[in-house]
């Protein structure tokens, strides 16, 4: 993914989240590295064998002015079992 936007990791990220087993669990979190206007690219692995279900969040729970998240390019590879 691409992420850009406030660096706050808590209240500023995207959110990978999979139903596994019945119960929804966060799979992984992107966040800006530096607080400014750019897009960095930011990799997560999202754990061993597939999820049922996976949804996408772009979260921005800041209450400063200058808050804000920018997410682009959001895009899901399925490894085989050797590369991961």
């Amino acid at each position: 993914a691409l992420v850009g936007g406030g660096r706050d990791a808590a209240r500023l990220h995207v959110v990978v989240e999979g139903r596994r087993d019945g119960r929804w669990v966060e799979l992984a979190r992107l966040a800006s590295p530096a607080n400014e206007e750019v897009l960095a690219a930011r990799t997560a692995d999202l754990g061993p064998g597939p999820a049922d279900q996976v949804v996408v969040r772009v979260v921005d729970a800041s209450t400063e002015p200058w808050g804000h998240i920018l997410a682009d390019a959001l895009t899901f590879v399925d490894l085989p079992q050797d590369d991961r």
